[in-house]
């Protein structure tokens, strides 16, 4: 490896808490499948595991309407990431495990703590970095327009910040995946692999732009709890409330700690985001499609669209899952992950 790398601990912000003792909330424990059979999400946990994790940064950023946010490394005994507010801000994140480096941006309004089956799942081989994109966990809102390509930037900011220059595999589910896509057209020499998660390169059509201007209105007004209970019946497989109640809650308590400000931010770069088809022939690098069998948001059409149009792409379909694949259904995702990560040369 080419980067360098301190011991960190856990943070308050991770895995479902907020950094605002108000917003505070423990997420339940999760039955995971086979070897993933064991608690996450509860911050206590988390001194135990001893994560490498989460500090602050300065960053360069090349889009002038990101202001870049601040960093300076620390550590905390017993939490992760709990990075203190500097005048310019703060973007978390965790830093996990040994190996070729797998960054993983996560979902709407969701924040890395939705990673953790897969950290738990792979840090043996891999050194996996989960930040909280702007406006989620306690990273900092925006200063500018919002946007997924400041979201982008500040990823490859924040990879500068930590002195890794060599190409990583980079994987974004929902949203996350389209960060990942904004990365690969800004920064597509640091990309060794892509993984595309329950995502799509459309723009959004007229119908998506009033739905989501709908739910800008109610964030503005409501809760994080309040957005997500109108969002969980498309976000997971109709077996799921049944089969992993546990899932669900967690989810639940993952987006009820965060900011209504963020939520709404991110509803507007994502309503504003471009159509990302015309790079997709540019991407040079070997990429994995994944999609839930259930996803209703970005159905497996939008991905067999999406592996059609990218050279070499390969699809996998996760049974028994909705949009939130990687959750739902973590050991057959972390088994396509590790598959396709070994398989690179």
């Amino acid at each position: 490896m080419a980067s360098d790398k301190q011991e960190h601990k856990t943070d308050p912000a991770a895995h479902g808490g907020s950094a605002n003792p108000a917003n505070q909330e423990t997420a339940q424990k999760v039955p995971q499948e086979g070897q993933l059979a064991q608690e996450w999400g509860q911050r206590e946990q988390h001194g135990a595991l001893s994560p490498r994790a989460a500090r602050k940064a300065v960053r360069r950023n090349p889009d002038p309407a990101c202001k870049p946010p601040a960093i300076q490394l620390r550590a905390y005994p017993g939490v992760t990431a709990m990075n203190l507010v500097s005048p310019d801000g703060t973007i978390t994140f965790d830093d996990v495990g040994q190996g070729p480096v797998l960054v993983l941006l996560h979902a709407f309004p969701l924040s890395r703590a939705m990673w953790r089956p897969q950290w738990e799942g792979l840090q043996d081989s891999y050194r996996i970095i989960a930040p909280d994109l702007r406006g989620f966990g306690s990273s900092v809102g925006f200063t500018g327009a919002p946007s997924v390509e400041c979201m982008a930037d500040d990823v490859a900011a924040l990879l500068d910040e930590l002195k890794i220059r060599e190409p990583v595999a980079l994987g974004g589910l929902s949203m996350g995946g389209y960060v990942a896509l904004a990365f690969a057209r800004r920064h597509p020499t640091r990309l060794r692999a892509l993984i595309l998660a329950d995502t799509k390169a459309d723009a959004d059509d007229a119908e998506a732009r009033a739905n989501r201007d709908r739910l800008i209105a109610f964030a503005r007004e409501h809760t994080g709890r309040d957005v997500i209970a109108q969002m969980l019946p498309k976000l997971v497989s109709p077996e799921t409330p049944s089969r992993r109640p546990q899932v669900v809650e967690t989810v639940r308590n993952i987006a009820a700690a965060q900011a209504p400000a963020g939520i709404v931010a991110a509803l507007e770069a994502l309503r504003d985001r471009p159509d990302a088809n015309p790079g997709l022939g540019a991407i040079a690098v070997p990429t994995l499609v994944l999609v839930g069998r259930d996803d209703a948001l970005t159905p497996p059409a939008n991905s067999e669209a999406l592996q059609a149009a990218i050279r070499g792409a390969r699809l996998v379909v996760i049974e028994g899952a909705g949009h939130l694949s990687n959750l739902e259904r973590p050991e057959p995702f972390n088994a396509a992950l590790r598959s396709f990560l070994q398989g690179l040369s």
